[in-house]
């Protein structure tokens, strides 16, 4: 069985796409400098570059790359995120926005393991007894180090109060009496 195949109505399919003429030759069994010439005697030029993703994204969405690319600026993606989703080299989409005047967004996307890494730190701060929040009934909080250093007592008074339930207004009322003498200057005499 013989069959003939339009090699020009091949091609633009695979741009429609987003297939180069190599990928095109490979995916088909076909020698890509054969087809090259092919195409090129019948006075097709394949698209290359931002060419090809534009045509392959306007294909697929129905709308114009500029549109496309506006539309998830707006949902908020950063660059390397409307990249990834377009499926073309970040660098290439900047080069594109500025010759076409698009703004892009430059917030940094957000690690793939952020939570896990927030969640390992808080279980870190949790563990550390010199990371100990004492807090106000006003919403105030601060570590225990800060406040024996604010009361001018020793850190294990202030872990003491905190584990009787002390919040930091009791503490602050409470007359707490330093350990370690501190010298007051009054009028230049100390």
């Amino acid at each position: 069985m013989d069959v003939k195949i339009n090699l020009v109505e091949l091609a633009k399919h695979g741009a429609t796409l987003g297939y180069t003429l190599k990928q095109i030759a490979e995916f088909h069994t076909l020698s890509y400098t054969g087809l090259k010439a092919a195409l090129k005697s019948a006075g097709y030029t394949h698209p290359r570059g931002i060419a090809l993703h534009k045509l392959r994204i306007e294909t697929a969405y129905d709308c114009s790359l500029d549109d496309v690319i506006r539309n998830m600026v707006l949902d908020g993606l950063g660059t390397v995120e409307t990249a990834k989703a377009l499926g073309m080299d970040a660098k290439t989409l900047k080069t594109y926005c500025t010759s076409n005047g698009i703004e892009l967004n430059k917030n940094k996307p957000i690690p793939k393991r952020y939570e896990k890494i927030i969640a390992a730190t808080r279980s870190r701060q949790r563990d550390r007894a010199d990371l100990v929040w004492v807090s106000s009934s006003s919403g105030e909080k601060l570590y225990a180090s800060e406040v024996a250093r604010e009361l001018g007592v020793s850190y294990k008074t202030v872990i003491r109060y905190h584990e009787q339930g002390l919040t930091l207004e009791g503490m602050r009322d409470k007359d707490l009496i330093p350990k370690v003498e501190k010298p007051i200057t009054i009028s230049g005499v100390t």
